[in-house]
């Protein structure tokens, strides 16, 4: 009974997101900066020259929110979800959540993440296995492109702890940069509608980039 409960909310749900307007990418009006317009500029330190052999690192913090129990409007697609025996089998699951992120010497930025889940989880507690992809968006333009994976664990009947490994490619004007970093996400539901929790990594600027802005930052 429990599973056909939460099947039927994300049936009710992705038949309500269907009959609405589809809304993009989310542009936020407290977005203070792009971290794609930044990144080339601001690395933090001295003035002093940096050689070119060396890959500069600039270490970020934020947090990650979804709740689209709230706004339904956050599920972008339902995707799939079957039970293949004591297994939940999950596709194609779209949601885009609100980012804050403090970057290294380059200050505060909001923006949006969407993410593609694709899961296996125990069909009794809602946990194992996740993967999928991601695209963050800040000033309302892509930043950064990649992939997770995570293992999701039940805590008690309310908690749920995501603990995700990402990593991704720099695109527009981050062209050529790397992101790698974690996240710790905590759920109060089985399905993944609503979560919330820190985010951390690196931007990792490669010698060539550098160099093209004549080693000076």
């Amino acid at each position: 009974m429990k599973n056909l409960i939460v099947f039927n909310l994300i049936l009710i749900l992705g038949l309500f997101i269907s009959g609405c307007d589809k809304k993009g990418p989310i542009e936020s009006d407290k977005a203070q900066g792009n971290i794609s317009d930044q990144a080339l500029s601001a690395v933090p330190g001295s003035s002093e020259k940096i050689e070119c052999s060396k890959i500069t690192k600039l270490n970020f913090t934020g947090t990650e929110t979804l709740d689209a129990v709230s706004d339904p409007s956050r599920l972008l697609d339902p995707g799939t979800v079957e039970v293949k025996g004591n297994k939940i089998h999950i596709s194609g699951f779209t949601v885009l959540d609100d980012l804050t992120v403090t970057v290294e010497g380059m200050g505060t930025m909001v923006g949006n993440t969407k993410i593609v889940i694709n899961a296996i989880w125990d069909a009794q507690t809602y946990s194992g296995l996740t993967w999928g992809s991601f695209v963050k968006i800040f000033g309302g333009k892509e930043a950064w492109k990649g992939t997770f994976r995570s293992h999701r664990v039940k805590i008690n009947d309310t908690e749920w702890k995501e603990y995700l490994d990402f990593t991704g490619d720099g695109v527009g004007d981050n062209e050529g940069m790397k992101i790698v970093g974690k996240d710790e996400l905590s759920a109060d539901m089985p399905v993944p509608l609503r979560f919330s929790g820190p985010i951390k990594g690196e931007i990792i600027i490669p010698p060539h980039m550098k160099c093209a802005h004549n080693n000076s930052f």
